[in-house]
């Protein structure tokens, strides 16, 4: 599993929180769990750019685990009555797009095939070669293969502000 940690103990301050994760890749959503250095800390994060304090964020008790959709920078703090705001953990997760699958999944025919390609990643892009990857094609139905010869698909999927699918 990693971990993000940054510790900065101040007079009468929170620690910082700390946030962990399992190793990547991160394949359409990543589990990350807040801790906060006491019990009776609570934890704001935000994850649309905004700074967390004591108001802006999501409220949550240490050892909340959040699950993310979307390739995001997670920005938490923690505090605790009588003990001022702690410093920020930052930690950006960039998530990557599932690989492309083919239907049927390759083999040898006796006649022709109509082969079409997915992605468990919603809202992304498939683009496909038939030349060894000289030539890209963006993805929009399924590929007709003639029952004459070998034909080899190579397909890659991508989404904005992510990882690109393994091919």
């Amino acid at each position: 599993a990693s971990t993000c940690e940054f510790v900065l103990a101040f007079k009468n301050g929170a620690l910082p929180p700390l946030l962990a994760w399992p190793d990547g890749p991160h394949l359409g959503s990543v589990d990350v769990t807040l801790t906060a250095g006491t019990p009776d800390e609570v934890i704001r994060y935000t994850i649309d750019g905004t700074i967390p304090t004591y108001e802006p964020g999501i409220a949550v008790a240490s050892g909340t685990s959040i699950t993310l959709h979307d390739s995001v920078t997670l920005r938490a703090v923690a505090y605790a009555e009588g003990v001022s705001l702690s410093s920020m953990t930052v930690q950006h997760f960039t998530l990557q797009v599932q690989t492309p699958l083919f239907s049927p999944p390759g083999g040898f025919f006796p006649q022709a095939q109509t082969v079409p390609i997915t992605t468990a990643t919603s809202a992304a892009d498939i683009t496909y070669s038939l030349d060894g990857g000289i030539t890209w094609l963006k993805y929009s139905a399924p590929i007709s293969v003639s029952a004459a010869g070998m034909t080899t698909i190579s397909a890659r999927a991508t989404r904005t502000n992510w990882a690109d699918s393994d091919m």
